[in-house]
């Protein structure tokens, strides 16, 4: 039985390009910015393992792959390998049918993945949290699917689906270490003048540790923002975002959506691009104080600056337009 013949870019291949390419993809070092694994290759290139391995065999004769008592010894693989997997890390892609989908989303294109994949997942994950629907419910049946459509479509023109990520950042002032480790604690108290709810949270800011030792109290009073707060805590979560990722790559994808988020609103300024996350910052500033009529004094304390003239100075000084209605 003869073995089955690689193809390369859709056409026929030599012995030689079949090893260069294995090797390329082995080491990082083709169109792949990082090393895959002998799994991963098989994949890409739409043949078993052994049969990699059958090529990783021939190469160690030209010195590209080292040989050890006997033993083949592969590229080591960088230590952010295992974050690419986003299915290892995602909590809804343990249903079989969405890791069939993820696979694909990682192979359809030419053995490459799609360039919105992780998009398209976190997508899903938003439409079965809101609807409150498995992954298996979307595809029992075309009317079915439009159903559940409907439904997430009145979530979402009324503001009220559910992100995998809270909207914390903005109404808690909080610097960005703060929020990474803030803890998903709150208690609720209800105004008796309005008979609305405000979660009370903690956050801890190293920055101002000589002020109340860096302990800060948040005020989270937006419903869809509290509507995934206690989604989170349904899930038993321990903080107030979900990740199994270093803090590192954690920050540059926040910072790449946060990016996407204020180029589609428009935001081009210095700022909103190369410090995305601080602008969360800068944005609450201006939401509290514009809320309470420039209350300096109370929105220093409810977002953690050192003292009024910082806030004013640094984050909060009163748009003209607004000192034209003060005056009028």
């Amino acid at each position: 039985m003869s073995r089955p013949h690689i193809k390369l870019k859709k056409k026929r291949s030599t012995e030689d390009q079949i090893i260069n390419e294995i090797h390329s993809l082995l080491h990082g070092t083709g169109t792949r910015p990082y090393p895959l694994t002998v799994t991963e290759t098989a994949k890409v290139l739409g043949v078993s393992r052994d049969t990699i391995y059958r090529y990783v065999k021939k190469m160690k004769g030209e010195s590209r792959i080292l040989k050890t008592q006997d033993r083949l010894v592969l590229p080591k693989l960088p230590e952010d390998s295992k974050f690419r997997q986003f299915n290892k890390l995602h909590p809804i892609t343990g249903d079989p049918l969405v890791t069939e989908w993820i696979d694909d989303l990682l192979t359809r294109k030419g053995g490459s993945p799609l360039k919105n994949w992780s998009r398209r997942i976190c997508c899903l994950e938003t439409v079965c949290n809101t609807c409150k629907i498995l992954p298996q419910d979307l595809i029992v049946s075309h009317r079915k699917t439009e159903k559940i459509m409907r439904t997430f479509a009145r979530f979402y023109t009324s503001g009220n689906s559910i992100q995998s990520k809270s909207g914390v950042g903005i109404e808690s002032c909080a610097r960005f270490d703060a929020l990474y480790n803030m803890s998903l604690e709150y208690t609720k108290s209800v105004s008796q003048k309005s008979g609305k709810t405000t979660y009370i949270m903690t956050a801890i800011e190293t920055k101002t540790e000589h002020i109340h030792g860096g302990k800060w109290s948040k005020y989270i009073s937006k419903k869809d923002t509290q509507t995934s707060l206690d989604l989170l805590k349904n899930r038993e979560g321990k903080r107030i975002h979900e990740n199994n990722i270093p803090k590192y790559k954690f920050t540059e994808n926040i910072s790449t959506d946060l990016k996407q988020i204020y180029k589609h609103l428009g935001k081009q300024a210095y700022y909103f691009q190369h410090h995305p996350t601080h602008a969360l910052r800068h944005i609450g500033a201006h939401y509290w104080l514009s809320k309470t009529d420039y209350n300096y004094g109370l929105i220093a304390e409810i977002g953690g600056w050192n003292n009024m003239d910082e806030l004013k100075k640094s984050y909060g000084q009163i748009p003209p337009e607004r000192i034209l209605e003060i005056i009028d």
